[in-house]
C-alpha cells in the first residue's frame, strides 16, 4: 500500500508541474538567450505644445560582441523597439543600421514618432523604450526625459 501511495504521489505531483506548464508557459520567451543587449537614447522627445504635434522617440540598441580579441557593444539591426510613456505603447520601429563596420558611425538606430495627447503631455516628463528580447538577445531598456 505505501509503494502505491507514493506512486500516486509522484504522478499526481508530475500531473501538476505539467499542467502548470501548460497554464503558465514558459517563464521568457527568450529563456535560451545569452547574448547581452543595451539601449541607449537619443535625443530627449519634445512634447510639442498640450501633446497635439507627434513626439519623435529615438533609441540605440546594440549587442556585446566581439571584434577579433576585443569585446565590444555591436550594432543589432532588424530588431523591433517599443516606446512607452505613463505605460502606454506609443509607436514602435524596427532598428536600422547606419554606417560600416570600422567607421566611427557605425550604428543601430529606431525612430518613431506619436502624438501624446494633452494628458499625457501634462502629467509625463519621461519615455522609455524597450527591446523585449529573443531567442539569442536578452531584452534591454532605457528611459529617456520628454521636454
Amino acid at each position: 500500500m505505501t509503494g502505491s501511495r507514493s506512486n500516486r504521489s509522484v504522478l499526481v505531483l508530475a500531473l501538476l508541474a505539467l499542467a502548470s506548464s501548460l497554464v503558465l508557459g514558459p517563464t521568457r520567451a527568450d529563456a535560451s538567450a545569452t547574448v547581452p543587449t543595451e539601449m541607449a537614447s537619443g535625443v530627449a522627445g519634445n512634447k510639442h505644445v498640450l501633446g497635439l504635434s507627434p513626439t519623435n522617440f529615438q533609441a540605440f540598441l546594440s549587442y556585446s560582441g566581439h571584434v577579433g580579441q576585443e569585446q565590444r557593444w555591436l550594432p543589432l539591426p532588424g530588431k523591433v523597439i517599443t516606446f512607452w510613456v505613463g505605460g502606454k505603447l506609443m509607436c514602435s520601429a524596427t532598428t536600422v543600421l547606419h554606417g560600416s563596420p570600422g567607421e566611427s558611425a557605425y550604428y543601430t538606430e529606431a525612430t518613431c514618432s506619436a502624438k501624446l495627447g494633452i494628458q499625457a503631455a501634462l502629467k509625463y516628463h519621461s519615455f522609455v523604450a524597450k527591446f523585449a528580447g529573443d531567442d539569442t538577445y536578452l531584452p534591454s531598456s532605457v528611459t529617456q526625459v520628454l521636454k
